[in-house]
């Protein structure tokens, strides 16, 4: 860890502005940062603690799956990122699943009624609003030591402030309250959602997260192109599997288990959001 980093850039949260439970006990903001997920491996690495939340007001470099990055605004998206050291980690490829879960439930606190698009895209309508990454760090000898769970969610950003190429696809939160709505209004349930699903997920298994996830998924019962680095797959979506994969049916009739693409019917995926990534 570099001392420049921890002394003079981040700072902690103020007192009494952190969720309770034992994710944000330790919160640090950061100005301006490339990843918020790259430097909280970094203080992970030299003994950041379990629950530690890392923001950034800005970020300039954030990373999303296949390295695309994601149009976000200082002061108009929220880019946070979380340390956990003791979820399940045999089954970490579910942690975006739940956390989806999360963000659904603490948006719809606000009033804001949300989908989730496999695996973990949050959508305003057809727009996408938020997107999750999570990211392990091993040791030399290869075991996970902890996982970096990453969050970016465009809160205020005005539809004429997207770039063109993305004013059909992108979207913020505001844009369904039509009022003023700032990041820290919508940190606090963000970090007290993740911190209950979490939990319910180490306690009770993913069947919980499972069951609210297809309450809430606009992906299940339709006709989908499921893409990943390799092929495309087209047919519908029938059923979440139990560990998370999208079942998939074609044209055949055969199942299909995907455990990682993206939905894209016919144009290119949306980057994830880079502010959490």
């Amino acid at each position: 860890m570099h001392a420049l980093v921890h002394d003079r850039l981040v700072a902690p949260l103020d007192a009494g502005d952190h969720t309770d439970g034992r994710i944000g006990d330790t919160v640090l903001r950061i100005p301006v940062v490339e990843s918020t997920n790259a430097m909280l491996i970094e203080l992970g690495r030299g003994g950041a603690t379990d629950g530690t939340v890392l923001i950034a007001a800005d970020q300039v470099g954030g990373r999303g799956k296949g390295e695309r990055s994601w149009f976000s605004r200082r002061g108009e998206s929220l880019c946070v990122s979380v340390l956990l050291r003791r979820s399940p980690r045999r089954d970490f490829g579910q942690l975006t699943l739940v956390a989806a879960v999360a963000i659904h439930d603490a948006v719809a606190r606000l009033g804001i009624e949300t989908s989730i698009k496999w695996p973990n895209d949050i959508l305003l309508g057809d727009r996408k609003v938020c997107g999750i990454l999570a990211e392990a760090a091993a040791s030399p000898e290869g075991e996970i030591e902890f996982v970096v769970l990453g969050f970016g969610l465009n809160v205020s950003i005005a539809a004429d402030d997207f770039p063109p190429a993305l004013r059909d696809i992108a979207g913020s939160l505001q844009q369904a309250t039509h009022r003023p709505l700032g990041c820290d209004s919508v940190l606090d349930p963000c970090l007290s959602a993740l911190s209950d699903w979490i939990a319910v997920w180490e306690e009770h298994g993913f069947a919980p997260v499972a069951e609210a996830w297809r309450r809430h998924s606009s992906t299940l019962g339709r006709r989908v192109v499921v893409a990943d680095e390799r092929e495309q797959r087209s047919g519908t979506a029938v059923r979440l599997a139990a560990d998370g994969a999208l079942v998939l049916r074609d044209d055949a009739g055969r199942e299909h288990h995907i455990h990682s693409g993206d939905i894209c019917n016919g144009r290119a995926p949306v980057g994830r959001p880079g502010p959490g990534e």
